[in-house]
């Protein structure tokens, strides 16, 4: 698995490319012209579902703790809508 410090997506109108995590405190940064239904989610452990971690619903920030994984932002309607995946220092 290939990751990283943190992931920039912009004018997602459909789900995002799947991106690794290593894992701790990260950031979920969203701004949009209309949301749809947006959902921050994380691969099951069955290897081929994607499990809701957050419903993205207004331009703002959450800060979550994640564990290693591959993980996407799955968007539907969305319009405008760009988002930052962005690890925090403990």
């Amino acid at each position: 698995m290939n990751v990283t410090q943190g992931f920039t997506f912009k004018n997602l109108t459909a789900d995002s490319p799947t991106f690794a995590l290593r894992g701790g405190k990260y950031a979920v940064v969203s701004v949009a012209t209309a949301y749809g239904t947006t959902k921050f989610q994380i691969m099951g452990p069955d290897g081929s579902t994607y499990v809701d971690i957050a419903t993205l619903s207004a331009n703002g920030i959450s800060v979550y703790d994640l564990p290693p994984g591959t993980y996407k932002i799955a968007s539907s309607g969305a319009t405008g809508l760009n988002v930052s995946v962005v690890a925090v220092p403990y």
